[in-house]
């Protein structure tokens, strides 16, 4: 799935919906984290595709699927996309980037918050 999302930053979203595809058929739905990212990259090429309705439902299913998990990485980049969807800053993302030491992430998160503000 991270595939499909890497495609998707490159604006190759056929060969996301390919390689998305191909995952979802061998997911496990009973895997959480597997749900997780999959509900993520599709949110992604939603959003892609300019479905940002469609895309906001399934950022929120990537971060109720990571509710009971031990994955605080995931979920907060799942919580960033759902505020970023919502037009929201995304201080719940930045609360577990930063919990977990991850401070890279955390300031990239700032600098696309402050990018899109300033527009």
């Amino acid at each position: 799935m991270r595939f499909a999302s890497l495609s998707i930053a490159e604006g190759r979203l056929h060969e996301a919906e390919r390689l998305l595809a191909v995952a979802e058929r061998g997911l496990d739905p009973a895997d959480p984290l597997a749900l997780a990212v999959s509900r993520q990259a599709a949110a992604e090429l939603a959003a892609a595709h300019g479905g940002t309705t469609e895309a906001a439902q399934l950022a929120q299913e990537a971060v109720d699927a990571l509710a009971d998990g031990d994955a605080p990485g995931l979920r907060a980049d799942a919580l960033a996309l759902v505020a970023m969807l919502a037009g929201a800053e995304p201080e719940e993302a930045l609360a577990l980037y930063t919990a977990k030491g991850n401070l890279a992430a955390a300031e990239r998160l700032r600098a696309l918050a402050l990018a899109r503000a300033t527009r």
